[in-house]
């Protein structure tokens, strides 16, 4: 029954976003070896090689502050969300990401980012516009939408008491309640080469979307990033193996389209002759909810 009822109800209708959040097999409990990537625009803004590392920094952080205790305070009748932890706790969850041993530079990048974090860097990548928009209506009487950044501010100090470096991050509640939320496996960990790290962002921006088909155009990737001939294979390669991770992760289904035509293959088919235009992956869903 519930089979059918997939088939015939179009889950891409705003009026259904409550169904797609419930059989969403994303909402669990689960804390270790996750990142959250809600409200990532399926835009592509040319990223470099510093806003790659920042931006899987920026995901990193996204699943660090869940977990943290916070204290609730008012800013013009808005909700804030203020959090402290230790500079060195965020450094530990984001060691791979630095060529150094050294703990001193480990630190120094993580300050820089987290002072790049306050301009608000990835506003262009994680934007929704009805999240947007529904944020707007809700303080339009208290301030215009364009000065209700995300990060409101970001303090560093060192307590006199304490040895340890701490950060103050007051981040604005409306940010911890997404309407499609995502929970995907950690793509960055281990030592990634570049080219791994930009597929990785790139694939986990495509599939966070409301949306149940993913579209990956690959050739307009190559085409956007300029991918020299000699690794391009390599990099279908990569995507490959990026969809046996989310299928093994039961986040996707079996089946997919290639482009130009649509034609279905099973995932066990794919090739890196046979993806070059590009595809869709359709998110798997758990047909088994039931209603509270």
């Amino acid at each position: 029954m519930f089979k059918l009822f997939f088939e015939i109800i179009t889950l891409e209708n705003h009026y259904v976003d409550w169904l797609l959040e419930k059989v969403r097999p994303i909402a669990n409990n689960a804390r270790s070896s996750t990142i959250y990537s809600d409200y990532i625009t399926s835009q592509r803004p040319i990223l470099s090689a510093l806003s790659i590392k920042y931006f899987i920094m920026f995901l990193k952080f996204i699943s660090f502050t869940k977990n943290l205790d916070c204290e609730i305070q008012k800013l013009d009748s808005i909700d804030y969300r203020v959090i402290v932890f230790r500079v060195k706790d965020f450094t530990d969850e984001c060691d791979s990401l630095f060529n150094s041993s050294n703990n001193f530079y480990k630190i120094d990048q993580v300050k820089k980012f987290l002072r790049e974090l306050q301009q608000n860097i990835f506003v262009e990548i994680f934007n929704d516009s009805h999240y947007m928009q529904t944020l707007a209506s809700k303080h339009q009487t208290i301030v215009e939408m364009d000065s209700l950044p995300g990060i409101h501010r970001v303090t560093i100090f060192k307590p006199s008491e304490s040895k340890y470096l701490l950060a103050q991050v007051v981040m604005i509640d409306d940010l911890f309640y997404y309407l499609y939320p995502f929970r995907l496996p950690d793509l960055f960990q281990g030592n990634l080469t570049k080219h791994e790290r930009l597929v990785r962002v790139e694939f986990v921006k495509t599939f966070s979307s409301k949306y149940i088909e993913k579209y990956f155009y690959i050739r307009e990737f190559f085409n956007t990033y300029k991918i020299s001939n000699q690794k391009i294979k390599d990099i279908k390669q990569i995507f490959i193996d990026l969809i046996h991770i989310f299928q093994q992760h039961q986040l996707i289904e079996e089946h997919l389209l290639l482009l130009p035509n649509r034609s279905r293959i099973n995932i066990s088919q794919l090739t890196t002759s046979n993806i070059s235009d590009g595809i869709i992956l359709y998110e798997k869903f758990d047909n088994n909810f039931y209603f509270l």
